[in-house]
Parts: C-alpha cells; sequence; structure tokens
C-alpha cells in the first residue's frame, strides 16, 4: 500500500511574491558570494511546490528536510545585510521623489551620497557638491545642503534606484512605469477611430489584468458593438467616436494578483455637431417663401475653453461653395452659421455644413423644405383655387392641410404636385404643414370677392394685407380733402369776428372823445 500524500501549503500568489523580493534584492548590489546564496535559495523555492510530504503509520518522512531548511533561511538571515527593497508604481511623465533616510544612519553632512539608476552612478553629493553623470539630466537632490538627499525625477524611467551613503546600501527602489498611448493628435472628430495601449516593458505585463472604464462610469467588456479589447485587454479599440459616450477621462485600472496597483486617466477629446445626423438621415429645416431663415451647425464643445485649436468651416449645396469661416476661440459662439434672407422656393435643397481640422473633415447635412402658398383665378365670377406646395424631397409623413371656417381638408400621400382646394367663399384661410401630425408651418391667406373673380390676363392673388389698400387709400383721401376744408373755413370764421369787435373797440373810443370834450367845455363857461 501506498503512504499518504500530502500537497505543499505554499500558494502561488506566496511563491510568487517571494521570488520577486529575491530577485529585487539580488539586484541591489549584494557581494557576488551572497548573490549565489540567493540562487540557492530560490532553487530550493522553486522546488517546494513539488515536495510532498509522505506518512507511514503517522510518522512524517521529510521532518529532517524542513528542520534543515528552516536552518538555514535563519543562517542566511544573519549573514545578508537588512534591506528595503519597495516596489513603486507610477505613472509615465509624472514626477516622483524617491526618499533616502541618510539621517536614520549617519547624520554627518560630510558623508557621501550615491543614487546609482540600474547600477550606473547619476548623482552625489560630496563636500558639500553636486555632481551629475549627465549634466543634461533633470533629476535632482530635494535638499541635499540641509540633509535632504531623496531624489526628485522630474520625468523618471524605469529600472532599478539605490541610495548609497558611503558604502553602505540605505534604499533600494524597483520603479515600475507604466503608460497610455494612443493617437498623437490631442482632438478627434467624431466618427473617426482610436486604439488606447497600455505599455509597461517588464514581465510582470504578463501577470497583471486591466480593466477599462468609460468617461461615463460604464466598464468596457468587450462585447460592445464599437469597443474592442485585445492583447490580453491591454489595449482598447474604440470605432466610430461619439461624443455623448467616448468623450472625455478614459480610466485604465491595472491589478496584480488581484490587487490594485495603479489607476491612471486618460483624456479623449472628441469634436462634432450636436444633433448630428447620418448622411442618409439629414436634419430638417422647414421654412415659408420670403421669411429670413439661419442654418446652423452647432459644435459640442466651448472654443472658448480650448486655447489651441483652430478650425475651418464652410457650406456647400450640390457641391458648390457658398461661404468659408474660421473658427477658433476668439469667436463669440462655438457654431457655423449661414444666414438665408427673404427665402424663396428655389433656395429649397440639400446644404452641406463642412468642419476641418488638420487633414480631417466632419460633415452635417440640412435639408431645407420651402412652403408657399397662391391663388390661381378662375373664369367664372366668384371663384378661385387656393394651392399650397412644399419643395422637394419632403418627408414622407408630410401633410398638408387647409383651414377655413372651421373645416379642414389634408392632403394624402406624397406630396409631389401643389395641394389646391377651391374657393367659393371669401374670408381667413389658413395651410397647415404638418409632420407626423405635428405642425411644422402655417400660412394666412385672406380673400375678398374681388380676389376670385375672374380678371382676364392681369388677375393676381391678393393677400390680407394689400385686401384693404383701397379702404384705407379711400380714407387718406376725405380726410386730406376735410381738413384743410375745415382749416380755412375755420380761419374766416375767425377773421370775421375779430373785424366786428374791432368796429365796436373803434365807435366806442369816438363816444368817450365827445363826452370828454363836453364837460370840458361847460367847465370853462
Amino acid at each position: 500500500m501506498f503512504p499518504e500524500r500530502h500537497e505543499a501549503t505554499h500558494t502561488p500568489w506566496q511563491r510568487r511574491q517571494l521570488q520577486r523580493s529575491l530577485r529585487q534584492c539580488a539586484r541591489g548590489g549584494w557581494r557576488e558570494q551572497e548573490s549565489q546564496v540567493l540562487v540557492q535559495l530560490q532553487d530550493l523555492l522553486d522546488k517546494l511546490p513539488v515536495c510532498h510530504t509522505y506518512r507511514r503509520n503517522g510518522a512524517p518522512v521529510n521532518m529532517i528536510l524542513n528542520t534543515v531548511l528552516v536552518s538555514f533561511i535563519l543562517q542566511l538571515g544573519m549573514m545578508l545585510p537588512v534591506l528595503e527593497c519597495l516596489d513603486i508604481n507610477i505613472v509615465a511623465h509624472k514626477p516622483v521623489i524617491l526618499s533616502c533616510p541618510v539621517h536614520a544612519k549617519k547624520p554627518q553632512t560630510s558623508n557621501k551620497v550615491f543614487w546609482k539608476h540600474n547600477q550606473k552612478d547619476i548623482i552625489k553629493y560630496t563636500e558639500g557638491r553636486v555632481f551629475k553623470g549627465d549634466k543634461s539630466a533633470t533629476y535632482t537632490f530635494v535638499n541635499a545642503d540641509n540633509g535632504n538627499y531623496s531624489l526628485n525625477l522630474i520625468n523618471p524611467e524605469e529600472g532599478q534606484y539605490i541610495c548609497k551613503v558611503e558604502e553602505n546600501i540605505l534604499r533600494t527602489y524597483d520603479l515600475t512605469v507604466w503608460e497610455i498611448t494612443g493617437s498623437q493628435q490631442k482632438y478627434f472628430l467624431q466618427g473617426e477611430s482610436l486604439t488606447l495601449s497600455l505599455k509597461q516593458h517588464a514581465t510582470v505585463m504578463k501577470e497583471v489584468k486591466v480593466k477599462w472604464v468609460s468617461p461615463n462610469k460604464v466598464s468596457v467588456t468587450g462585447e460592445e458593438s464599437h469597443w474592442q479589447l485585445r492583447n490580453n485587454n491591454q489595449d482598447l479599440h474604440i470605432k466610430n467616436l461619439e461624443f455623448e459616450k467616448d468623450h472625455g477621462a478614459w480610466g485604465c485600472h491595472i491589478f496584480l494578483d488581484n490587487v490594485l496597483i495603479i489607476s491612471h486617466n486618460v483624456n479623449v477629446n472628441v469634436i462634432g455637431f450636436l444633433k448630428a445626423s447620418a448622411k442618409d438621415d439629414d436634419e430638417m429645416m422647414f421654412a415659408v417663401v420670403n421669411s429670413n431663415v439661419t442654418l446652423s451647425c452647432l459644435l459640442n464643445i466651448n472654443l472658448q475653453d480650448q486655447k489651441d485649436i483652430l478650425l475651418n468651416g464652410e457650406w456647400l449645396k450640390d457641391n458648390i461653395i457658398l461661404g468659408k469661416e474660421n473658427i477658433s476661440s476668439s469667436n463669440s459662439t462655438s457654431s457655423l452659421d449661414k444666414k438665408l434672407p427673404k427665402v424663396q422656393f428655389e433656395d429649397a435643397g440639400r446644404y452641406q455644413c463642412r468642419l476641418k481640422l488638420e487633414n480631417r473633415q466632419l460633415d452635417k447635412f440640412i435639408q431645407l423644405v420651402v412652403m408657399k402658398v397662391f391663388l390661381e383665378p378662375s373664369s367664372e365670377e366668384g371663384k378661385g383655387t387656393l394651392c399650397c406646395q412644399v419643395s422637394a424631397p419632403a418627408p414622407p409623413t408630410t401633410q398638408l392641410c387647409w383651414v377655413h371656417a372651421n373645416t379642414t381638408n389634408c392632403s394624402h400621400g406624397f406630396l409631389d404636385s401643389p395641394f389646391c382646394h377651391p374657393v367659393t367663399t371669401t374670408g381667413l384661410w389658413r395651410c397647415d404643414l404638418k409632420v407626423k401630425n405635428e405642425e411644422k408651418r402655417s400660412v394666412n391667406y385672406s380673400t375678398v370677392k374681388e380676389e376670385v373673380t375672374a380678371m382676364g390676363d392681369h388677375a393676381f392673388p391678393v393677400t390680407e394685407v394689400l385686401s384693404g389698400a383701397g379702404v384705407t387709400l379711400l380714407l387718406l383721401i376725405i380726410v386730406g380733402t376735410l381738413v384743410p376744408a375745415c382749416k380755412m373755413i375755420r380761419r374766416k370764421r375767425q377773421q370775421v369776428k375779430r373785424m366786428a369787435l374791432a368796429k365796436q373797440h373803434l365807435l366806442a373810443k369816438r363816444t368817450c372823445q365827445c363826452q370828454r370834450e363836453l364837460t370840458n367845455d361847460y367847465y370853462h363857461t
């Protein structure tokens, strides 16, 4: 009968952690004989998972092996110096400070402090002076004159960093730099594609798990229609960029042994049109003849917040350029506008708004539908036909309705010709343009008896404003005639009154002079 067999209790995670620590310490500048000991210890650790414990009648047969191994490890701990091997994960192009606790060893300012990168001296402080291996390098001491020998890395590079005082190693760092790369472009146009890749050249890449999170806090699973995960989730491919889903900060979370070691965000700036539609589903705009129309393409970003962007815009119709415009942060509005004053029926059609960024372009299409109302007189007295027409192509659900005196008559089917209605009574008529039973535009038309009476070759429609022109003109003539006549009569009356009053004053004056003379003569006598 075979003896009982028991597997080793060391987990794969524990074995990897110990092996990684040994590799780090082995790169820490130990002496050659100590490195050989480490290699032997690592060989033993590699064999631990395949070592088994056999029992026979309840007695362990590997007790001696375990005792020897424990004694060997204790002796090794007494031989080797105590070092701190620290794993640091950072994001590329972000500064980091590596501390060097010199005061814990020898606080004298006369100490020689060295920093090594991958066993190469990069900077040292001795006799009150700082020396660099590469004078153009950006790394510096934090404040060496005051005893702070921490290393300030402005643009850190991956690898091992060692802080030494004299011949003593105080601190060892294993620096891992993570970087997310993509396109060199800062701005993307809606509809373009983008690939974000996680870069790190260490062997640890095989052991990490990567999780991508969209700007809307949605975790990417790879099952989405325009998000694809590649290369063990280390690459994220985004097809047909959309402002609503893809514009903003994408999050990349990196896990090692199910422990989050670093998170990094990368901004994706997507420029597009608000309410942008596909080419086969143009945006519709409705207008009435002789009205003022402004076609507008509103951008999804505020250009005043973007100081380093210059866009070019232009308007086209039937591939003919109607105008060009430069858009920058100095613009008060973030939109492309095209004004059409006094629009006519011939102005209807498909307009194209084009946005250019470097050698790329984005188009938006607007279909302008124009509506007009006209009167076709009849040869019969008191009759005529009112017609309402929309330009083609109109939406399939477009409907025209004539409304008069609480009665409504609507069109049915495709509007390839004017929709007309006979006029037998005078009054106010209204034509409504509806799409999916929603009123888009409306035109009022007023008729009088003379308007629908045959007028030969000179017949023409008269609108509501013109129908009162005759009455207004007559009133103006009457007023213009009566007012001067009344003023003249009044002026003559006032003149007669003034003449009569003057005669009265003159007669009274003569009478008073006669009485005054008689009185004087009598007294004199």
